[in-house]
């Protein structure tokens, strides 16, 4: 009973060392592996799933960020501390996960608490077929 209790004492020791250092290699994000275009593909509104901004497209370049999320391209200039974006807006967009074809943003828009599902994607093929957000 004592091995099993100090066992189960090192897992929980180790989960919690592991989730410390993925949070710590978010804390610095690399421009060039934001940088691009994405599309949301999923999206949390209030703690429950919405699908209103569903395919919204977010272009993200050298200090400027552009994003149809209202139905229209708005664009703001950003600077970038440790893991959020700072728009010049005032909006702050946490990144929660990123790799060279995902990331996951928390935010707060219109007093809706937001966690998007975004991945990147080649703005020449056709978007067409991609949904336009609808305004809420």
């Amino acid at each position: 009973m004592r091995v099993m209790l100090f066992c189960f004492g090192i897992l929980l020791i180790q989960c919690k060392n592991q989730d410390s250092k993925s949070i710590h290699q978010t804390q610095s994000i690399s421009r060039d592996l934001i940088n691009g275009n994405w599309t949301v593909t999923n999206a949390i509104r209030n703690n429950r799933p919405t699908q209103t901004i569903n395919g919204a497209i977010f272009t993200i370049s050298e200090g400027k960020m552009t994003h149809n999320l209202y139905g229209i391209d708005k664009t703001y200039d950003f600077t970038m501390v440790d893991s959020t974006l700072l728009a010049s807006d005032q909006t702050k967009y946490k990144i929660e996960f990123l790799t060279d074809s995902i990331l996951v943003i928390n935010t707060v828009l219109q007093t809706f608490h937001f966690k998007m599902s975004l991945k990147r994607i080649d703005l020449d093929l056709d978007l067409e077929s991609a949904p336009t957000p609808i305004n809420y």
